[in-house]
């Protein structure tokens, strides 16, 4: 299996790029600032607290899981399910379908539950954190109701070239080793990621749900998991940057024995995770050109011996196309438009039918800069069409403003919306569920 990754890795010849420009004066002079390489996170989340874990926290846990990380973040909570277990994130209240997970711009959760599992993402990949906190629907579609946690790489042609690795082993069986291998031109970078983990968790307690509450060693709580991620960066021309990226990821976690049970659990699940992106930019005299493709499969398997059927087999793929225009009014001010494209396909023991699903949404926002650096203010828009059905226009207005040079106002009014996942509908009627 392990071969495999490798090999994936290293097919993966998708470049990118991106250009600088050098001045050489005399004199110092003071230049306005020109925004060069943006997102619409940057530009048009004006109001909404956007956090950015320092540096040196993002590089103190480099081996560990994003969920450890985002633990230690302000206003952001993870719900960890035991050590290696599912975590995910809240924000404001949300449950995990109603926060955004983003990787070079690609929403990546499942079309089947909503759900992203922080503890299979290792921080390593990552190089850029930041969470958005509040709904940002207009800008990053269904499921952006209470915020959003967007995960990139650096500028790879920026980057010095580089081979780096870590090895970590504690109590009841943990071991985690890491690498990371960086090289290339001014025009053209390549990054590799590796990372591995496995642990017994046998660890010692005091089970209070029995009497006298003896002490016992917990029991099927293992847990393994490896990962692989290609990164590309090609400059094609003095306009033009391409962007590319392949992930693997494998997940096998045994679901340990509950405190009441009686007999060891023998449960287990395993997911088996393919990511990719391809991003295309285009630098013209007034505004940028982006063109994004991604691709997300997924699969779940849940085995549990004692169940009539002892195994569950899920399975789920999407396909995300997107084609985005700024046009940019001087420094200051920018227009935004484009429109995204989403296949979704899933197949589940537990459905009716193999689900299917087309969406197709447009969205536009406008940026009205105020002079001297005193802010900005944005009118966002996005409705969305899925299979056929129009969901309702979503819209949202930000603003960011210096007031009297000591206070700044800032907030953000927004209309969000998520749609049923596809659990939510095609679910077969059973004891405890139906969609």
């Amino acid at each position: 299996m392990f071969t495999r990754f490798v090999l994936l890795s290293l097919i993966t010849i998708v470049p990118a790029f991106g250009y600088a420009q050098h001045l050489f004066q005399e004199e110092p002079v003071r230049l306005k600032e020109v925004r060069v390489i943006s997102s619409r996170l940057e530009d048009f989340a004006v109001g909404a607290t956007v956090e950015k874990p320092d540096s040196a926290l993002v590089k103190m846990y480099r081996d560990e899981p994003l969920s450890s990380l985002l633990t230690n973040v302000s206003g952001v909570s993870v719900k960890t399910y035991g050590a290696g277990g599912l975590a995910s994130v809240s924000l404001r209240g949300g449950q995990n379908n109603h926060t955004a997970v983003l990787w070079n711009g690609i929403n990546i959760q499942s079309p089947m539950n909503g759900g992203v599992n922080l503890s299979a993402m290792p921080v390593r990949f990552f190089n850029n954190v930041e969470i958005q906190h509040g709904g940002s629907g207009t800008l990053f579609g269904s499921g952006a109701v209470s915020g959003g946690v967007h995960l990139s790489g650096n500028d790879l042609l920026q980057m010095p070239n580089q081979l780096n690795a870590t090895a970590t082993r504690g109590s009841y069986g943990f071991e985690s080793a890491s690498a990371g291998f960086k090289t290339g031109s001014k025009n053209f970078g390549s990054r590799v990621s590796v990372f591995g983990q496995r642990a017994d968790n046998d660890f010692s307690f005091s089970n209070t749900s029995r009497i006298n509450s003896p002490n016992e060693i917990q029991t099927n709580a293992g847990i393994k998991q490896y990962g692989v991620l290609n990164e590309n960066n090609w400059r094609i021309s003095e306009r033009s940057l391409i962007t590319a990226g392949l992930w693997y990821q494998f997940y096998d976690k045994d679901l340990q024995t509950l405190m009441t049970s009686r007999r060891p659990n023998d449960t287990n699940q395993t997911d088996e995770n393919y990511l990719a992106s391809a991003n295309y930019k285009y630098y013209g005299d007034d505004g940028v050109f982006v063109l994004t493709q991604g691709f997300i499969r997924n699969k779940v398997l849940y085995s549990n011996p004692v169940l009539v059927d002892p195994k569950s087999d899920n399975n789920s793929l999407s396909y995300i196309s997107e084609a985005e225009y700024k046009y940019g009014f001087g420094t200051l001010h920018s227009l935004n438009g484009g429109v995204n494209y989403i296949y979704e396909r899933a197949e589940s023991d537990g459905y009716t039918v193999v689900a299917s699903r087309n969406r197709l949404a447009l969205f536009a926002s406008g940026r009205y800069g105020l002079s001297d650096g005193q802010g900005a203010a944005v009118l966002s828009f996005r409705n969305e069409i899925s299979d056929g059905n129009t969901q309702p226009l979503v819209a949202s207005f930000g603003l960011d403003h210096i007031v009297l040079n000591s206070f700044r106002l800032k907030g953000n009014v927004s209309r969000n919306y998520r749609i049923p996942n596809l659990n939510d509908i095609h679910w077969k009627e059973d004891g405890y569920a139906r969609g």
